[in-house]
């Protein structure tokens, strides 16, 4: 990601959210944050580049919908956050595990 893009934040828990959109500002990008799914897909200007970061499940809308969304319609990179791994592994083809800040796992699944 570069100076010129978003880190968009998609999450309905608003301590998660908020401690995501403090992380990534720290680091000098760009952020925006939203509760809602649908209000991201709403607000959302496809001629911006930028990335996402979504959790798996939202009230509403799961994280899996938006990325279909996103996917087909947006163009967008995502990136999916969970703690449900049996779903992470049900619904993704390649996980990687942060534990603080470092990547301790990076796996393809078959």
């Amino acid at each position: 990601i570069d100076n010129d893009s978003t880190v968009y934040v998609v999450d309905d828990d608003s301590a998660t959210r908020e401690a995501v959109l403090t992380l990534v500002s720290s680091r000098g990008l760009a952020v925006e944050g939203f509760a809602w799914a649908d209000e991201f897909v709403r607000r959302y200007d496809p001629a911006l580049r930028g990335c996402i970061i979504v959790g798996m499940r939202l009230a509403g809308h799961t994280g899996w919908e938006l990325l279909r969304t996103l996917v087909a319609e947006l163009g967008l990179s995502v990136i999916l956050c969970s703690h449900h791994l049996e779903e992470v592994e049900r619904l993704c083809t390649r996980v990687g595990i942060l534990r603080r800040r470092l990547l301790v796992e990076d796996s393809t699944f078959a």
